[in-house]
């Protein structure tokens, strides 16, 4: 049997439009949206095994079935990843995705206070809102890095967010919020406001630490930009050391420093002094 010339080279041309269609069907699929996102670890978790490893094991599983998925099947909540100690949720609302973080956090204070301190299990949880980028299963994003280290900065039974998050959270939801100041957090350029979220009553010196924290931090920025701009005023009249004008200020964490390289020997400021040789990140942390 014969075929028309013709034939052959429209043949090819089908299975090539073919295998391309295949092959766009083939990539993976994402599906970038905005939502919030929970990310919770219990406090302690290898302490917790070492000493009891199974009955840390029994304990947080029935917490999960009791207290936490129950929380999230109300709340709309969809747990994208879970490992042996942590979560990671998302919500299609602020308010949904904090409101159930505080019903978790309330019913564990009530569980752990009949507990020793050794046997209770806490989680630290971290929030955040953004564009999240969804596949089938997992999601990606800066949105999400920062709820890992919001988590990172919470202390045990404690939630973190960010105030991105805490503008779309409209409704009284009966906590306190504690201004934390601006952070820098690890693999994110721009610093970070950080609100703590007081689920329950905290004693007077811990709150007033977290505020005198905040606003020493305030303060430190508010020298830092007057130094640099006195020193370039200097600079600019013709004062006889111009390396310190000209040091760029770095910042890290709360605190400014300026680098040891920049500023010859007997020139360093006297603010600068006690950290010119080194930076400090006070907000060192991994997931």
């Amino acid at each position: 049997m014969t075929h028309p010339a013709h034939s052959v080279p429209t043949a090819v041309d089908s299975a090539i439009q073919a295998l391309g269609v295949a092959a766009v069907d083939a990539r993976p699929k994402f599906d970038r949206r905005l939502a919030a996102v929970l990310i919770a670890d219990v406090a302690g978790y290898s302490r917790l095994m070492e000493r009891d490893e199974t009955g840390t094991h029994v304990r947080l599983r029935a917490l999960r079935n009791e207290v936490v998925e129950p929380a999230l099947a109300r709340r709309g909540g969809r747990i994208t990843r879970s490992t042996g100690d942590g979560l990671l949720v998302t919500f299609p609302s602020a308010t949904e995705a904090l409101r159930c973080a505080i019903e978790i956090q309330r019913e564990l204070a009530q569980h752990n206070a009949q507990l020793p301190a050794a046997e209770q299990i806490r989680f630290r949880m971290g929030l955040n809102v953004g564009d999240i980028l969804f596949d089938e299963h997992d999601i990606a994003g800066v949105s999400v890095n920062l709820a890992a280290r919001l988590e990172a900065l919470a202390r045990p039974g404690e939630i973190c967010i960010s105030r991105a998050f805490k503008e779309q959270v409209q409704e009284d939801l009966h906590v306190r919020y504690v201004d934390a100041g601006s952070k820098r957090v690890k693999n994110i350029s721009q610093p970070v406001r950080v609100y703590h979220v007081l689920t329950t009553p905290l004693p007077m010196h811990a709150t007033l630490g977290i505020a005198v924290g905040a606003f020493a931090g305030t303060i430190a920025r508010w020298v830092a930009a007057a130094s640099a701009a006195m020193a370039f005023a200097f600079y600019s009249l013709g004062a006889t050391s111009p390396q310190v004008a000209q040091t760029e200020i770095q910042h890290a964490g709360n605190e400014y420093v300026t680098p040891s390289s920049a500023v010859q020997a007997g020139e360093m400021p006297d603010h600068f002094a006690p950290r010119g040789r080194r930076m400090i990140d006070s907000t060192q942390s991994s997931t």
